[in-house]
């Protein structure tokens, strides 16, 4: 099939509409002229295969291509039964494997228990299933490969991004910051590596200049916050979950804004949301430095890195910026190049299209 056909695909799952992954896939798909239509569904699990078949018989004349999205491992058996029977080709983009962030990461069911083992098989069966898996970093890819048993040639890699309609710079000047505003979001898992943040925050609370302000509710939460008040640090805000325009500007008021620190092996493999969010509204950032985002920023150019997993690398790099203000403009505005030139989802559909006409093809 050439560019110049018609698609359409199908987004399957029981993703989130609002979700940063598929709201930034299903735009640029739409900017590069592939049909999108929404087959989801998020009702109690013993009944959602029957909606989404139900939903799919509705529109499978219009559909090509069958995308299941972020973290629908669940009904991915349902996709591939109705692969079969209408002929259709699946991409599965899982984003995560469940095992290595159930398991692994969070560390929420013990490792080599059998509902473990039972995660790890569900996970590599859900990949088997599909005919290209989609990954977002060569780091995941590799991990898909090596540890889900995944020919090379079947995984593509595709970034993130972010959403240039919610995340852009502002166009007001925040001059009524009276100290350095050093800003977190995030879901408070262990990847995240928060502990160092607070951690940080205690090397620095004799500067009375510099304030921190950690965005979210998650996992650790309640262990940062116990953390946070055992230290008596005055120069930590909490702020609760945000909607993303509450967030944007809480991102845009901000002087510099942090990364990942986390010391799990995940950590290593991802390039979060966050930081491409930080790009797109050219703030300067501090993150650890791994593998996954060596491949994409480079040291003082357009990121800051300082060692993963170590508090005193990152208060020592805080203070590195705020020093600089040259350094801290220059890196902004490197950052938002980059994004606008590879990372918008303009860019992704581009990338995302190209796999699928090699599906089809």
């Amino acid at each position: 099939m050439d560019k110049t056909q018609k698609v359409g695909v199908c987004y399957f799952g029981s993703h989130k509409r609002d979700y940063s992954r598929n709201n930034i896939i299903r735009k640029g798909l739409l900017q590069n002229g592939i049909e999108v239509i929404d087959c989801s569904s998020r009702c109690n699990v013993m009944l959602r295969s029957l909606v989404l078949i139900f939903k799919f018989l509705k529109i499978f004349k219009k559909i090509d291509v069958i995308i299941v999205s972020e973290m629908s491992h669940a009904a991915m058996p349902c996709a591939k039964l109705l692969a079969l029977i209408f002929r259709k080709r699946i991409i599965f983009d899982p984003l995560i494997s469940a095992y290595d962030t159930i398991v692994e990461d969070r560390k929420l069911i013990k490792k080599g228990s059998l509902l473990s083992k039972i995660i790890l098989q569900l996970d590599k069966a859900c990949m088997k299933m599909s005919d290209i898996v989609i990954a977002d970093t060569e780091e995941h890819a590799e991990y898909f490969s090596k540890q889900m048993g995944i020919k090379e040639n079947k995984i593509k890699v595709i970034p993130v991004g972010a959403d240039t309609d919610i995340y852009y710079p502002s166009k007001t000047e925040f001059n009524g910051n009276q100290k350095f505003s050093v800003l977190f979001q995030g879901t408070y898992i262990p990847l995240h590596g928060i502990r160092y943040i607070i951690e940080a925050a205690g090397h620095l609370k004799d500067k009375e200049d510099i304030h921190f302000i950690l965005i979210g509710k998650g996992q650790e939460y309640d262990e940062i916050l116990a953390k946070s008040n055992k230290m008596e640090l005055e120069n930590v805000t909490f702020l609760p979950m945000l909607s993303q325009s509450e967030l944007r500007e809480q991102i845009n008021k901000s002087d510099l804004c942090l990364g990942i620190f986390g010391e799990t092996n995940k950590a290593k493999r991802v390039i979060p949301n966050k930081v491409y969010q930080y790009l797109a509204c050219s703030k300067p950032i501090i993150t650890g430095e791994s593998q996954a985002v060596r491949k994409l920023l480079q040291h003082e150019e357009n990121v800051y890195f300082c060692e993963m997993a170590n508090a005193e690398a990152l208060s020592r790099a805080i203070l590195a910026l705020k020093r600089d203000v040259h350094l801290r403009g220059e890196i902004a505005r490197n950052g938002h190049d980059l994004f606008l030139n590879h990372f918008t989802p303009n860019h992704i559909g581009g990338k995302f299209s190209e796999v699928i006409y090699s599906a089809l093809n």
